[in-house]
């Protein structure tokens, strides 16, 4: 829940105190959401997407970047995770729809972005590296 609120209220106050020191501190369930998949964890892509438009509406674009990055991320650890076929199929098309709409900020966004491309676009991204190799092999027979 609190994904889908905290920025609010952050970017809606004139003024933030900040104190550095330990005074907050819970818990850890290790049976809790946050240790374990559930599809109620999808939510937080949902989010994260109210938080990228939230973002670049606001023309705070890097925060954004970070926002689409922890997105992406999020999607594929969470593909890794799941056995359900239907939320595999959905995770990797919300990858895509990302891919695809960010693509022109894909080197800023993702340190290994090839990493990112060969799970969103598995076939495309072998066909590419067959292709790399060729042109490899090309260039030294040629020289």
């Amino acid at each position: 829940e609190d994904e889908f609120v905290t920025y609010k209220i952050l970017f809606a106050c004139d003024k933030i105190a900040y104190i550095d020191a330990p005074m907050y501190a819970y818990y850890q369930n290790p049976n809790s959401t946050m240790h374990t998949y559930s599809s109620k964890r999808l939510a937080v892509l949902d989010a994260l997407d109210e938080q990228i438009e939230f973002f670049y509406n606001n023309n705070y674009d890097n925060i954004a970047f970070t926002r689409i990055r922890r997105a992406v991320y999020t999607s594929k650890s969470f593909y890794e995770v799941v056995n359900d076929k239907k939320t595999k199929f959905y995770l990797k098309r919300y990858t895509r729809k990302k891919i695809i709409k960010y693509r022109k900020h894909l080197k800023e966004l993702f340190k290994n972005y090839k990493e990112i491309y060969e799970f969103a676009f598995p076939n495309f991204m072998t066909l590419y590296w067959y292709f790399i190799v060729l042109l490899k092999k090309l260039k030294i027979k040629k020289n």
